[in-house]
């Protein structure tokens, strides 16, 4: 017997129900009601890669701003 993919996912993202072609990432486990994939639709996922950019740039601005003012170079 073969197991059918469920055609919708959870996006954790946004807490709606998506279609699995607008899914970017789909969890293996974390099944919601254990009949629903949990995930994240593109728009989340992209908004998540772009938020993690923007606290990388901002901890090595920071990083950079404390070790003048520490040194006074």
């Amino acid at each position: 017997m073969v197991k059918e993919m469920p055609t919708m996912i959870f996006c954790l993202g946004c807490s709606s129900y998506k279609s699995q072609l607008e899914a970017k990432i789909i969890f293996k486990t974390g099944f919601y009601k254990t009949t629903i994939p949990l995930g994240y639709c593109t728009a989340c996922s992209e908004a998540e890669l772009a938020m993690d950019a923007f606290l990388a740039d901002a901890s090595a601005a920071t990083l950079e701003a404390s070790l003048l003012q520490a040194y006074g170079h």
